[in-house]
This record gives C-alpha cells, structure tokens and sequence, in this order.
C-alpha cells in the first residue's frame, strides 16, 4: 500500500500527518484524517514518538523512527 501525507508542525516536538492519498480505493476513506505525533525522545540518529487517533476506538500507537542514510 502507497499513501501520501501532508505534515504540519504544530510545536517543536508534535506534528500532524493529513493524508492526502492512497492507491487502494480501501484507504482513501482516510484521506483528510490527521494524526497527531508527538516525539517523546530524541536520541542520535533516531527519535521515539506516540500518537492517537481520532477514530471509533481512539486507538494510540508507540515507535521509533530511525534515520537510514542522508
């Protein structure tokens, strides 16, 4: 699956991912739904983050990002 989002910093540490397209006509009922990540934890090449939803169940979820190559 292939999606596109637009991302908007709203603070120094949050921003908010709308997505904007999809290639499964199943995921395009997400396009403009936003979710809005907060980085909790920087640490070299890598930061931690967790986020919410806003659907039916208000699902979270926690990661980690980490920064392949330049």
């Amino acid at each position: 699956m292939l999606t596109k989002s637009k991302i908007s910093w709203v603070g120094e540490c949050e921003y908010r991912l709308t997505q904007i397209w999809a290639n499964r006509k199943a995921e395009r009922k997400n396009n403009r739904k936003q979710i809005t990540i907060s980085i909790t934890r920087i640490a070299g090449n890598s930061y931690e983050y967790s986020c919410s939803c806003n659907d039916a169940k208000n699902t979270s979820f926690k990661g980690v990002v980490v920064k392949l190559g330049d």
